[in-house]
């Protein structure tokens, strides 16, 4: 995504610097996960990458929900990332941080059910402790659905981290911040000028980047709530019973705590995977957690067209 200043320059270039101070409110740092593009095999141990084969260190169990393997997704070498980007970084500065799911059933979040189905996994070890790690014996065509991928890793790809920036920017929040200084006309034009903007420059420039902390790129509205609900047994596929409005109410002030640590597009170039109709991935944790470096309570969201 582009910087600030890069940002700026487009809202001028596109007569659209009235929203120059909105985006730099929404703006945080963050950090572009860029398949390399050339799909590899057998990288060295401890590389950032998406697909493959995992890199674990020796005698760890593989990662399951139930009785069923998750899937490898990605992993991220913390020494690969400048840290100071980030102003009051929580992930530790070194170590592996690993990214799992059960695309088997490739669950949507909404079900408490849904609980362990994503999963992260942080080694502190020494790569000299890891190895490539095969994967166990699974036959998805068992399962009672159709599974939607084959027991097979991803395509397996370096990635290149980056600083970056990315924009948690709402059309409405936008024309309310400078409906003072326009007329109603005058908004309104705006208004669709700005949709056909972040449609064209910032959603264009996001395809295909995946995405270390900062702010999510959503497309079905905000998952904060969504994640403190559904991890306290919250059911959101069904309408919701009366009973539970207590329950609700009393859970929604911990909606703040959560935050986004990764989010993982569709890219059908690089590691050859598809969340719903060219979606996105999202593992969500808690500030509190993150702080303590405990992984063992993050919430996986799909989101789709």
């Amino acid at each position: 995504m582009p910087t600030i200043i890069e940002l700026t320059q487009l809202l001028e270039d596109n007569d659209l610097s009235i929203f120059k101070d909105y985006f730099e409110s929404v703006a945080a740092p963050c950090y572009s996960l860029e398949p390399k593009g050339e799909v590899m095999n057998d990288l060295p141990i401890a590389t950032s990458k998406v697909g493959g084969l995992p890199h674990l260190p020796d005698n760890y169990p593989w990662p399951v929900k139930g009785a069923r393997p998750l899937m490898f997704l990605a992993q991220i070498n913390l020494e690969d990332i400048d840290s100071d980007h980030v102003q009051d970084n929580a992930l530790p500065k070194s170590g592996l941080l690993t990214f799992w799911g059960d695309t088997a059933a490739l669950p949507w979040g909404f079900d408490p059910n849904d609980s362990g189905t994503y999963q992260v996994h942080y080694f502190s070890e020494s790569p000299d402790s890891f190895s490539i790690r095969e994967l166990p014996d699974f036959d998805p065509n068992g399962l009672d659905q159709k599974p939607q991928y084959k027991w097979t890793p991803f395509n397996e790809c370096e990635l290149q981290i980056k600083n970056d920036y990315c924009y948690n920017n709402d059309v409405d929040e936008a024309i309310e911040s400078i409906f003072s200084q326009v007329t109603e006309e005058q908004a309104d034009d705006l208004y669709h000028r700005f949709m056909d903007f972040e449609e064209e420059q910032l959603n264009h420039a996001n395809e295909g980047t995946h995405q270390l902390l900062g702010h999510p790129h959503e497309i079905q509205g905000d998952m904060k709530l969504e994640c403190q609900l559904v991890s306290n047994g919250i059911d959101l596929g069904n309408q919701l019973p009366e009973s539970e409005k207590a329950k609700i109410e009393s859970l929604m002030p911990g909606a703040k705590d959560w935050r986004l640590l990764l989010q993982l597009d569709s890219d059908q170039d690089a590691a050859d995977w598809m969340w719903g109709d060219c979606g996105k991935l999202y593992f969500w944790i808690k500030e509190q957690d993150l702080r303590a470096t405990d992984f063992s309570s993050i919430w996986g969201i799909i989101q789709c067209y």
